[in-house]
This record gives C-alpha cells, sequence and structure tokens, in this order.
C-alpha cells in the first residue's frame, strides 16, 4: 500500500493538511532565522515523502516545493542544504523558475 493511501485511509484530510502546513512553516521559520541544517531537514523530509507519495499528496508536496523555492535560495549556502537543493534538481523535483 502507497503511503498516500495510508495517508488518505487513516489519516483525516484536514489533519493531513494541519501537517503539510506545519512542515512548510519549519521550512518559513528556518528561512527567517537562516538554518540551512533545519532547511536541509525539511526538503530531506519532503523528498522522502515524495518518493512514497501520490494524487494530492504529491501535489500538496511539489506545491509546497515550488513555493518554498524562493525561500531555500534566500539561505545562506551551506554544502547541506546545496547538496538537498542538488537532489531535488537532480530528480526533476525542484520545479524551475
Amino acid at each position: 500500500m502507497r503511503s498516500a493511501t495510508l495517508w488518505q485511509t487513516f489519516i483525516p484530510t484536514k489533519t493531513s493538511n494541519t501537517l503539510w502546513d506545519v512542515l512548510y512553516g519549519v521550512l518559513g521559520a528556518a528561512h527567517e532565522s537562516q538554518q540551512h541544517a533545519t532547511a536541509a531537514d525539511v526538503v530531506r523530509a519532503y523528498r522522502g515523502l515524495l518518493d512514497r507519495a501520490n494524487g494530492a499528496v504529491a501535489a500538496r508536496i511539489r506545491a509546497d516545493l515550488a513555493t518554498g523555492r524562493r525561500l531555500l535560495e534566500e539561505i545562506p549556502p551551506a554544502p547541506v542544504l546545496q547538496a538537498e537543493l542538488r537532489r531535488l534538481r537532480d530528480d526533476d523535483l525542484l520545479p524551475s523558475r
């Protein structure tokens, strides 16, 4: 069973949306405080979840990454964050501008 099916089966949509909002909020907080390691962790989490997601869950993750692109690019460069962004680009998961 794919993760998206698990999300849809066991976690109500409202709760699921709240979880995505919180994950995106952590990305925003990492941006504001320039925490490159935290931003890299969020990107890694999105990537790992997207590997297992489909349908609405995958669409939400892709939308969050598209919206969060500016935040990610404004955080000062650090090897850990740059490596995660490179993985997103290599996997065609980070939308072009």
